[in-house]
């Protein structure tokens, strides 16, 4: 992430964390994703849980990963790429992408 060096991520973080319905969930992979629920494993403890969500925004660091996108296109769902799935890019232009898709659904 190269918004810390340039003071940046701040500004992002307490606007996300300031809204009630964002909620931040780190080191955890993402089993499966439904219409309103995402089923997580626990990096450190390995524990699966489900949260209920209408929205899942993965950061993944720097390297691009589109493996979902794919295996969601072969099953006939409609995808939309952005942030590091595109290009590695840093958070600013990841959130600004992911935006752009957002608001194009």
């Amino acid at each position: 992430m190269l918004l810390g060096p340039s003071l940046q991520r701040e500004p992002y973080e307490q606007r996300l964390l300031g809204d009630s319905n964002f909620t931040a969930l780190t080191r955890r992979v993402v089993r499966e994703i439904s219409s309103d629920r995402v089923t997580l494993c626990g990096l450190d403890s390995g524990i699966e849980s489900e949260v209920e969500a209408d929205l899942v925004i993965l950061e993944t660091g720097g390297v691009p990963r589109r493996d979902l996108y794919d295996d969601l296109v072969v099953l006939g769902v409609e995808a939309h790429l952005a942030g590091d799935a595109l290009a590695s890019r840093d958070l600013q232009h990841a959130f600004a992408s992911g935006r752009r898709v957002g608001e194009a659904v």
